[in-house]
Formats: C-alpha cells, structure tokens, sequence
C-alpha cells in the first residue's frame, strides 16, 4: 500500500482526480495483485484464526464484546467477499477455458476483475486483521511471542525490498 501510496500515478489535478487515469489503474490493478499475494499466508488459516476469535468472544465482559466482535464480524464478511470472488473467479475461468477459442487477454482481464473486486475485503484485512492477535493477547497476556527489532520491508510488485536498497522510501507506514 506504501508503494501504491508514493506512485506518481497518484498525481492529481485540480479537480481531484488522477492526472493519468491510465497510469492510476495499472498502478491499482498492482497493488491489487500485490495484497491479494501477501495475503495468502493468512488467507489460508483465516478460518481457524476467525473460529478462534469467535470462540474467544464469549470470555469477553459483555461491556467489551461488542467492540470486538464489530472487529471480528468485518473481517468474516471480508473472507466471505474473498471466497466468493475467488470461487466466482475459478467459475468463469472454467467456462471460458472450456470454450473453443481460450484467449490469454479475456484471462488476464478476469483475473485483474477479481483482484480488483477482492481489494475493499483485503483493505479490510490489511487495516483490522490485528484485531485477532490483540484479542487473543488480551485474553492470554503471556501468549505473545516476544518482538525483536525487525527492519521495516516494502511490498512492490517484484517482491519485497530491503530496507538498505537504493532509493527505499523511509516515510510513514501503513
């Protein structure tokens, strides 16, 4: 998002809109891909992370539930958005494989559609999915493993950039 953010595809004019509509979405369609890529790790135990919070609710005092389980409620419908727009995603891939002229543009075109679909769900794990940890830490304070210092990386579309590479960016973070 940091990389999305300082692109110069997010020059705007005037009126508040991209100078380069163009330049824009390509560089959204990347940070698309990108946080659809990093978050598969998290993607794939999303479920028992959830089940687990779920869970934890109900050892909450009932004046702190809500707080938390408005957190945890966003980040299910987030994985149910996800899933839906992936299983969506494999439905028409099939059909259009199927088909008797496959064209690498129409694949390329639907899977850009869905990242670009799937983007406000992962926002959403990007911005809240915290709230599984910090849940879980307050209900078993000796349960988080300690913290060494870790230099900040960037994500860009070719991967993950160190923090002594030329021309690294060391503005705030998101």
């Amino acid at each position: 998002m940091h990389a999305f953010d300082q692109d110069s595809a997010q020059q705007q004019g005037e009126d508040g809109w991209p100078t380069d509509i163009e330049a824009y979405g390509w560089a959204a369609h990347r940070r698309d891909r990108s946080m659809w890529e990093a978050f598969l790790p998290v993607r794939a135990h999303a479920a028992q992370l959830l089940g687990t919070a779920t869970a934890q609710l109900g050892l909450l005092p009932e004046e702190s539930r809500k707080h938390w389980a408005s957190k945890i409620a966003a980040l299910e419908r987030a994985i149910g958005t996800l899933e839906s727009e992936h299983n969506r995603l494999l439905e028409r891939l099939r059909d259009h494989l199927a088909g008797s002229r496959p064209a690498l543009d129409a694949v390329d075109l639907m899977v850009t559609e869905c990242l670009d679909e799937a983007w406000p769900a992962l926002d959403s794990w990007a911005a809240g999915g915290h709230a599984v940890i910090e849940l879980n830490t307050m209900l078993h304070p000796g349960s988080a493993p300690p913290r060494a210092p870790q230099p900040a990386l960037r994500l860009v579309s070719g991967g993950i950039v160190p923090p002594d590479a030329p021309g690294r960016s060391h503005g705030s973070r998101r």
